[in-house]
């Protein structure tokens, strides 16, 4: 198609291309392909292209490429969810590194500061498995914007119990909200009350 009719729809085709290729298991050639996506793609954002450039990096063995790539991506995008993801896919890398610390530094960030994606609790997930110390304010907010609603709950219980900093209502808010989509209804209505009585700004 490319051959037949060249600069009408080349970045997308190359894209495809890229994906094929991937799914074929060739990594490097699919890394041609992304790349050419990329080059053919004018003024278009690019970004998740850039994500499976870098993630055919990984798989190829390039690491420092693949490194550089997600680097690039998380300081480039204002998208909250291609950070998370750039975010996650970084910490995959040095996990296969055997850099654990770069890796728990990446998800961590991803807790704090990009709860609504799920990439997040992924990493998350990677956190929790290795021993690694969460906060459990953010890990609630995360559970719960995943549906992982009673866990939601038990993290932001324990937040609460431990009588965590709270500069508002944002544990009880969370909690009110995970244990109102489990129906429990008297519960989330109470603590709805303690935000009203107690954080009234």
């Amino acid at each position: 198609y490319i051959e037949l009719r060249p600069g009408v729809l080349d970045s997308f085709i190359h894209e495809l291309r890229g994906n094929a290729y991937s799914n074929a298991g060739l990594p490097g050639t699919a890394i041609e392909a992304y790349d050419a996506a990329i080059k053919s793609a004018g003024d278009a954002n690019t970004i998740w292209i850039e994500m499976k450039l870098g993630q055919m990096y990984a798989q190829n063995g390039e690491f420092e490429n693949a490194i550089n790539q997600f680097i690039a991506i998380y300081e480039k995008t204002d998208n909250e969810y291609a950070k998370a993801q750039a975010n996650y896919l970084l910490g995959q890398t040095y996990l296969t590194m055997g850099m654990p610390e770069q890796a728990y530094a990446r998800f961590q960030d991803n807790v704090t500061n990009y709860p609504r994606s799920y990439d997040s609790y992924s990493g998350l997930v990677a956190l929790v498995s290795a021993g690694i110390e969460v906060n459990e304010l953010n890990r609630g907010i995360v559970d719960y914007n995943v549906g992982e609603y009673g866990l939601a709950i038990e993290a932001l219980t324990r937040y609460i119990n431990l009588g965590g900093e709270q500069q508002d209502g944002t544990p009880y808010y969370y909690r009110a909200l995970s244990l109102r989509a489990l129906d429990e209804l008297d519960a989330a209505i109470a603590d709805f009350d303690v935000i009203i009585e107690q954080y009234p700004d």
